[in-house]
């Protein structure tokens, strides 16, 4: 919602200065926000077979959130918008009543819903020091998380594959967020815990070298010379002046800082990313259990893609059997709970069940055959 009133400022301060663009940019960014944040962090809550008031506060939320959106582009891209507004206002059960006040009526759908076109446009307002701090401590947050899947994509390490722990590098206040929002970043990253180091270099050793495009002509006969010289140096030291910006005396030749490639190499068992200011490293050294556990949640990816497949609804409860081969099964039972409450199955046992939607696949080197059936 802090997300909302911000995009909302962007927008109308954008249109009140004619400028189309900047606005249709700021509402883009939102809806990924929207998108692979809060609705995909939010799968959970919405899948939740009673109406809990966390589900319902979900469910309210998006709504609140989807009519305003639909409000913010219609200026833009008014026939779009207005779809959206028809589909949402078929159901009146998550609308803002009408006795909220006029800045919660004016971010729903309201009470008029015949043209998203006829509505109040979204009022800006100054954001508060409290929805200021959520939304940096949020971007923190998702700082660290995106550091890892970042280093995850570049090592080839599967999301679904558990790792023990991140060792993150952050200033105090930066570790005060991550520290506050560990369970999240820890249940997005898919690791255990999180430590953290005093300093980048406990994670990674540095291997220092001459940019020979940059100092093939200046040095010419002397660059021997200064390439030993330079690999003599300790490399933690040339490359914390490098990165002061700092010049280096090396045989007598006076280097700039962009003269110097400056190299980080993780320490074995980590793979590493930093920016701004943040640098996590993941621990990818696996035990059996934590390998079972990546098994389990390939077990789940499959499952799930069989249901689409059988083209159950998202809330429907299931029969689950399976065949596998021993690693596999004995995956499957040590984590029969989780994967039962990831793919809503009532049963989850192995054999085979008749009438049933029936799926094979493979994957590191496990066969899995699975059989599914909606309850009634």
């Amino acid at each position: 919602l802090a997300r909302l009133q911000q995009v909302t400022n962007e927008t109308v301060a954008a249109l009140d200065a004619y400028a189309a663009r900047p606005a249709a940019l700021a509402i883009e960014k939102f809806v990924d926000d929207l998108s692979t944040w809060y609705i995909r962090r939010s799968r959970a809550r919405f899948w939740g077979s009673e109406m809990t008031p966390d589900k319902d506060a979900a469910y309210k939320t998006l709504y609140h959130v989807l009519g305003t959106l639909c409000k913010l582009i219609a200026p833009i891209t008014p026939f779009v918008a207005e779809a959206m507004w028809q589909n949402l206002s078929g159901s009146s059960e998550f609308r803002v009543p009408s006795s909220e006040s006029n800045s919660a009526r004016d971010s729903g759908l309201g009470t008029s819903t015949s043209s998203v076109h006829h509505q109040t446009y979204p009022t800006p307002r100054a954001l508060t020091a409290d929805e200021l701090a959520l939304m940096r401590n949020t971007e923190i947050a998702r700082r660290v998380v995106n550091l890892g899947h970042s280093v995850r994509s570049q090592n080839k390490l599967k999301v679904r594959q558990p790792l023990a722990s991140a060792l993150i590098v952050a200033d105090a206040a930066a570790r005060k967020v991550i520290l506050a929002q560990r369970d999240i970043i820890c249940d997005e990253l898919n690791i255990k815990t999180i430590h953290f180091a005093a300093r980048e270099e406990e994670l990674v050793s540095y291997k220092v070298l001459p940019d020979l495009k940059k100092l093939g002509k200046k040095l010419g006969q002397d660059l021997p010379k200064v390439r030993a010289g330079l690999a003599a140096l300790d490399p933690l030291a040339v490359a914390t002046a490098a990165r002061a910006g700092e010049r280096l005396l090396v045989e007598g030749v006076s280097l700039a800082p962009d003269e110097v490639i400056v190299q980080s190499l993780p320490k074995p068992g980590l793979v590493v990313a930093g920016d701004a200011g943040i640098v996590v490293a993941l621990d990818t050294q696996l035990t059996d259990a934590l390998v079972n556990e990546g098994l389990a949640r390939e077990v789940v990816r499959r499952i799930n893609d069989a249901r689409k497949l059988a083209n159950f609804n998202v809330s429907d409860r299931i029969d689950t059997a399976y065949e596998a081969g021993p690693k596999l099964a004995a995956a499957i039972e040590a984590f029969a709970e989780y994967i039962k409450s990831e793919t809503l199955s009532v049963t989850l046992n192995r054999g085979t069940l008749s009438d049933a939607h029936i799926s094979t696949d493979e994957f590191d080197g496990e066969k899995l055959t699975i059989a599914l059936i909606r309850k009634s």
